[in-house]
């Protein structure tokens, strides 16, 4: 049509794409002279914000660093740790560095500390002889799953990973599946 466009400038706006056009001037079905400049405002979509790492702070910071980051406190729910004290962040939904709409909550589960007798957490078994992790389940009552890799560059019986992970609640249920260095 031998017209051209002129980006004045970006807004952000929840109910359009980014890169597409908001307004224009002159407005759509205006007629106008060949040659002529079109000004436009682009959307630069919803407002987002990066949520930030939230575990290992006691809640009044993690409270504090989500208003910084524009964004709120959602869900609050307590489980016993073995490895943070009472009122520690353990972990969040979304996770950290997820980038979510402004104003979003975000669900947080704090430590309620060490459990009471009669409750028993699932150690951290990582980097650790599987001997330890064997003695602990005999003690406990919960059944072993041994899973070796031959390429992993650790001495013989190093855990390299554990299912179920740290902190979860062990009953006679319970079966830990381990991934264990296999080189002898």
């Amino acid at each position: 049509l031998n017209l051209s466009l002129r980006k004045e400038g970006t807004e952000f706006n929840d109910s359009v794409p980014p890169g597409a056009i908001l307004r224009q001037i002159p407005p759509a079905g205006s007629k106008v002279r060949e040659g002529k400049t079109l000004r436009i405002v682009v959307s630069q979509g919803g407002e987002t914000a990066f949520v930030p790492s939230l575990a290992g702070l006691p809640l009044r910071n993690a409270e504090m660093m989500l208003r910084q980051s524009q964004l709120a406190l959602g869900s609050l729910t307590e489980a016993y740790s073995l490895r943070m004290e009472r009122g520690m962040v353990l972990s969040q939904t979304p996770s950290s560095e997820s980038s979510v709409p402004r104003g979003s909550l975000v669900d947080v589960i704090t430590s309620g500390g060490t459990p009471p007798p009669g409750i028993t957490l699932v150690p951290d078994f990582l980097r650790k002889d599987v001997a330890e992790a064997n003695a602990w389940a005999s003690a406990n009552g919960v059944k072993v799953e041994i899973e070796k890799d031959p390429d992993a560059q650790f001495p013989y019986g190093v855990v390299l990973s554990q299912e179920p992970a740290l902190d979860a609640v062990a009953g006679p249920a319970t079966r830990l599946k381990l991934l264990i260095s296999g080189k002898n």
